[in-house]
Formats: structure tokens, sequence, C-alpha cells
């Protein structure tokens, strides 16, 4: 990735995808409660943070924290808590309050006896906290947000390699990473503990950010240059064309 950024605030969610399909990695976009847009950097190791969503792509963050020891490669928000993570640590606010206070979480290496390496996913719905790790291509899960001592209740095993992560209430959702002929994973919150993780074949052109949300799942293939979606995750497992 370049570092270059050019926004256009319609949908965080859709420009976060936007940003991943034009090769621009270094970037997500999330909508937290009160309007509030995040925008994480793995180029210079920052987290960008505007209080009202901006009209314009040259509008200025309002906090901008940088430097993370650990370049953030995800993020993830649930009402006021935020998380990122990238390489071998984690960093959270419990409790997001836009006042500029330092992360309650700062730099966590290991949870538990779970010691991380190369970090790629994070996501957290309020009830499960997952975590994806390259070596091994494993997602740890953990129930709510965990302490530094809480072992995982659940480890997924990824056929390919594992990439950034969502969760909505139903669907934990994985991308691939670095992607190459490889496919989307997902699997049924209800299932985690019974279930596998399922493929979304035939779209395994570098599919590296997805997203599960109100409006349906989307995919953003990197090497095509698009965001590709469906209404809903079962629309996309049964082989609907998007």
């Amino acid at each position: 990735s370049n570092g270059q950024t050019s926004l256009r605030v319609l949908d965080p969610e859709a420009a976060r995808l936007e940003m991943i399909a034009h090769k621009n990695e270094s970037l997500s976009i999330v909508e937290l409660s009160f309007e509030m847009l995040f925008v994480s950097s793995d180029f210079d190791r920052s987290l960008s943070v505007w209080k009202n969503l901006p009209g314009s792509s040259s509008a200025k963050p309002d906090i901008f924290y940088r430097r993370f020891e650990n370049a953030p490669w995800d993020i993830t928000v649930y009402e006021n808590s935020v998380f990122l993570a990238g390489k071998r640590g984690i960093y959270g606010w419990n409790n997001f309050d836009g006042s500029g206070e330092l992360p309650d979480i700062h730099n966590w290496e290991s949870i538990g006896s779970i010691n991380f390496q190369e970090l790629f996913g994070i996501a957290y719905n309020g009830t499960y906290f997952a975590i994806a790790e390259g070596t091994g291509e494993k997602i740890y899960i953990w129930e709510g947000i965990p302490s530094k001592s809480d072992e995982p209740v659940k480890t997924l095993i990824n056929p390919v390699g594992v990439g950034r992560l969502d969760m909505n209430q139903e669907w934990l959702v994985v991308a691939a990473y670095p992607g190459d002929q490889a496919s989307v994973h997902v699997i049924k919150l209800d299932e985690l503990f019974t279930g596998q993780l399922q493929p979304i074949t035939n779209y395994r052109n570098f599919p590296q950010g997805v997203s599960v949300n109100e409006k349906g799942f989307f995919i953003a293939l990197q090497a095509d240059n698009k965001v590709i979606g469906w209404t809903s995750v079962e629309e996309a497992l049964s082989g609907r064309p998007h």
C-alpha cells in the first residue's frame, strides 16, 4: 500500500471495503454509534477519529493516535467499544468516549496462553471476541472482552490464510490473506461449537475485505477492484449470483 487516502464518506462500511478493493490495504473504516468515524492505517501505524461523519476528504480528524508499536491491520467497533489488531499486538478501548484517552488495552501480545505472532483480524459483537492469527491459520474466540489471563472458549482452524474478520449477532465471516485463489469462510455463531467454517466459492481473487451488517454480506475483491454483495450470508452460500 502507498498510504494515500481519497475518501468519499457515503457509508463508512462501504467506503472501508471500497478502499480494500482498490488496493489501499492500509486503511479500515468503521462507523461507531453517535456517528463517529475511525480510520486505522498500518502504513503510519495510526488511528484517526472524527467525532462526526466528515463531509469531505479534506476534513481533519478530531483525534489522532500515532505510532502504535504494532501497526493495526484490522479494527472492530461495537457500540462504544473499539479494538485494533496487527502484527503481534492488540489495542482497545472498552468505552471510547472521544476524549483522547489512551487505550485500556495497550499492546497486548498475548491473551492467556496464546502468544500472538501475526495478527490479521479482529471482531467483537458484544458476545464474542475473535482474533485471526496468521501463524497456524487460527481464529481464537473468547466470550465477552477477555482479560489478559483468559483462555479462548473456541479455536477454529481456517483451511486457507486468515485475514480480516467481521461479525454480527448471527455470523462470523473471515477474509483471506494474502488471498490468491483462496475463499472467504463463514460460520454461524449458533453452530460455533458444533459446526465448521464454510467457504463462499467462486470469488477467489484476493478477497481481503468482508462485511456482514444490516444491509447484507459483502466481499472486497482486491484483484478485481470491486465489492460484491448479497442480501444475506445464506444467499451467498447457496451460490446465488451477487
